[in-house]
């Protein structure tokens, strides 16, 4: 299992990937199966901003994204906001997480917290493959200082 899980549409592939189980070289008209999955965003005040770029770049990818707040920049809790997205992945409702916080810090303890959520901090791809294939963590964490749009969402496609 991925960040982005096998099963719906197909996607042509022209570049060598990286999967977060192992590495896999895929050539020109090879066809790969995609899954489109449900995910559950948290982010605090300081994530606010990385949030709605990495809600906006799921959705473009087809998955369905389940947004528990924070809605503006205003200075928030960030427990209130990331418990309830950590629950939806430890009750099923939810097959992977993202939470985000200004240094990623408190939404992974927050997140660490709920029986079932294995919360991964990753700054960068290979920190997110190592946190699925040696910690099979189901919610990803990103810093919102530390993390420009760019990077989180090549994080996301690992």
């Amino acid at each position: 299992m991925s960040w982005r899980r096998s099963s719906g549409a197909r996607v042509g592939r022209t570049e060598e990937r990286r999967s977060l189980r192992g590495y896999v070289a895929a050539k020109e008209w090879e066809w790969e199966t995609v899954a489109f999955m449900r995910i559950s965003l948290g982010s605090d005040n300081g994530g606010y901003e990385l949030k709605e770029a990495v809600k906006k770049y799921l959705m473009s990818l087809g998955h369905e994204v389940d947004d528990l707040g924070c809605d503006r920049a205003d200075a928030v809790d960030y427990p209130d906001y990331g418990a309830p997205a950590a629950r939806a992945v430890a009750t099923g409702k939810c097959g992977s997480g993202v939470l985000i916080c200004r240094s990623g810090i408190g939404m992974s303890m927050v997140g660490n917290k709920i029986a079932g959520v294995r919360a991964a901090l990753c700054l960068d791809e290979e920190m997110a493959e190592l946190s699925r294939r040696h910690n099979d963590a189901n919610v990803l964490v990103l810093s919102g200082d530390r993390t420009p749009p760019a990077r989180a969402c090549r994080i996301l496609d690992v």
